[in-house]
């Protein structure tokens, strides 16, 4: 019967009854859904600065920034794999012992958002 681009939905179905269509309504005023995390697990980590704005101004900022990944490694048990600090953005390739990447991430980054 309908096509639905974008949804890979074919057929006769209610869109209201179809588990596939959530998508579609999913961002309308909800909010995002958890991050799947997984123990032992490596994550390729990006972060920009908002519009593109320099995250570190000067040393002391990436050396602060720094830190508190050090921090984060102690508390959370994470490894280190290779990071890349850019006056825009960071990447970072670290394991995670415990699924507890989102918690450290956001202990990390706003806390280096408040020192700043």
């Amino acid at each position: 019967m309908g096509s639905y681009p974008g949804f890979g939905i074919d057929g006769g179905a209610d869109l209201l009854e179809t588990d596939a269509i959530i998508p579609f309504f999913y961002g309308a005023g909800m909010a995002r859904l958890p991050r799947l995390q997984y123990e032992d697990a490596i994550y390729h980590v990006v972060t920009r600065g908002d519009g593109r704005r320099v995250l570190f101004p000067s040393d002391e900022a990436y050396a602060k920034f720094t830190e508190g990944l050090v921090e984060q490694v102690d508390r959370c048990g994470w490894q280190v794999i290779a990071y890349c600090w850019m006056p825009h953005d960071i990447q970072l390739l670290l394991r995670t012992p415990k699924p507890n990447l989102a918690r450290g991430m956001q202990h990390w980054l706003s806390g280096y958002a408040n020192w700043y």
